[in-house]
């Protein structure tokens, strides 16, 4: 008898769950009411859209027009997208998930991260860290208090999203990537990689990861 269980879906039911996954670190998810709309359609938190049209605006001076595809995303729309790349790809469970975060486990849930394309007048066919675009963010968007927050060759063993930055221009920002911005940190200056490592985490590592896991269920 052929079984109708998405192997895909039946992986993501067996995880463990925990402060992180697969080198996402997890987040509560933001209210809607809390989020503001932007132009098109897109959800962030009320000063990381702020920051976001400052910083397009500078750009649009420069001569680049930035597109925010996608900010704030629930759960189930995570869940969605995860199961839509690795159908649409043909991509197995741990292709996929070095790619797209898990349900729980996606900055995008905070309301502070947003996905920036570039504008229509760039070339179409062009990877996206090969554009003016991401050559612009990457020289002015810490200007404005947004960080890339998986660059190339990162610690937490997440592929390269030349496309995806956080805000974290505020207290409460920041206070939402504590963690990843202290495992960063701790790693590199370890030279480790990825979070935790293939062994037994460090207890700075424990530590850093049950201060994450108290400070989402205290919400």
């Amino acid at each position: 008898m052929t079984s109708n269980i998405d192997p895909i879906e039946s992986e993501m039911a067996r995880q463990p769950g925990g402060p992180i996954s697969h080198g996402h670190l997890a987040y509560r998810e933001a209210r809607l009411a809390d989020l503001v709309m932007l132009p098109n359609g897109q959800f962030l938190q009320p000063d990381a859209a702020r920051a976001l049209l400052e910083l397009s605006i500078r750009a649009a001076a420069d001569g680049i027009h930035l597109i925010p595809r996608s900010a704030f995303r629930s759960r189930r729309f995570q869940r969605d997208l995860f199961l839509l790349v690795a159908r649409r790809d043909g991509l197995s469970f741990a292709e996929t998930v070095r790619q797209v975060a898990l349900p729980g486990y996606s900055e995008h849930h905070t309301g502070f991260a947003v996905d920036i394309d570039r504008g229509p007048f760039e070339n179409r066919e062009m990877k996206f860290e090969e554009t003016r675009a991401y050559r612009w963010l990457s020289q002015n968007a810490a200007s404005f208090g947004f960080r890339n927050s998986f660059p190339r060759d990162n610690v937490f063993g997440v592929a390269f999203e030349p496309w995806h930055w956080r805000w974290e221009g505020s207290r409460s920002a920041r206070d939402q990537f504590e963690a990843h911005i202290a495992l960063d940190a701790l790693m590199r200056r370890n030279l480790q990689a990825p979070v935790p490592p293939s062994a037994a985490p460090t207890d700075e590592v424990r530590r850093i990861l049950s201060e994450h896991e108290r400070r989402i269920a205290a919400g």
